[in-house]
Order: structure tokens, then C-alpha cells, then sequence
């Protein structure tokens, strides 16, 4: 093995690293927007409660046990596709950190074939 195989795939596999943790980043951050829009949300709800506003069917909830999975929020379809990815990367991630590995090392490998 030559080095020029050996820098090829540590490039293979630092460019898959790269993108594994591009999608840890985003699964987070899209994470923490989404809990912060939540405890703002519960923060409305509560000043609606203490101004006595509140919808009917909010009256008798204890808002300061309202779970993220309990509230139907409302997000627009950008907000919403980004969820969806952040969710499937976090349920499915030690595949899909497989599958990116796979794909760099067999383009690392198609350029030393390329190259030769």
C-alpha cells in the first residue's frame, strides 16, 4: 500500500467524520429550537393563565407538566421538514454513520481506482 492510498482514504474518513458530526450538530440545534419554541410556548401559557385568558380546554392542565409530546404546535413546513430529519438522524443514526462511512471509502476508493 502506497502513501498515496493511505492519505486518499484518511481523507475518505475524515470527510465522512466531518459529515457524521455536521449531522450530530444539526440534530442538536434543530433539538434545542425546538424545546426553546416549547418553553416559550409554556411561558404564553401561562401568562394567559395568570391573565385569566386561557382557552376552555387549557383550564384544568398543569402547564408546568405539559410534556413537548402532549402540545400540538403549529410549525411551518421548513421548520417541520427539519424536525423530521433531526428525528430520523437521531432514531436511525448508527446507520445512517455507517451508510456516510461506506459511501466516503468507496469514493475513496473509485479515486485511487481513477487515479492509478
Amino acid at each position: 500500500m502506497k502513501i498515496r492510498d493511505v492519505v486518499i482514504y484518511a481523507l475518505a474518513l475524515l470527510v465522512a467524520a466531518l459529515i457524521i458530526g455536521l449531522g450530530v450538530w444539526f440534530t442538536y440545534e434543530t433539538r434545542s429550537a425546538m424545546t426553546a419554541k416549547f418553553l416559550a410556548y409554556k411561558a404564553d401559557l401561562r401568562a394567559k393563565k395568570a391573565a385569566g385568558q386561557l382557552s376552555p380546554e387549557l383550564r384544568g392542565v398543569d402547564i408546568d407538566r405539559l410534556e413537548q409530546s402532549q402540545v400540538g404546535m403549529q410549525l411551518d413546513s421548513a421548520t417541520a421538514m427539519r424536525v423530521d430529519i433531526a428525528d430520523f438522524l437521531a432514531e436511525y443514526s448508527f446507520v445512517a454513520g455507517a451508510v456516510v462511512v461506506a459511501v466516503c471509502l468507496v469514493v475513496g476508493i473509485a479515486v485511487n481506482w481513477f487515479w492509478k
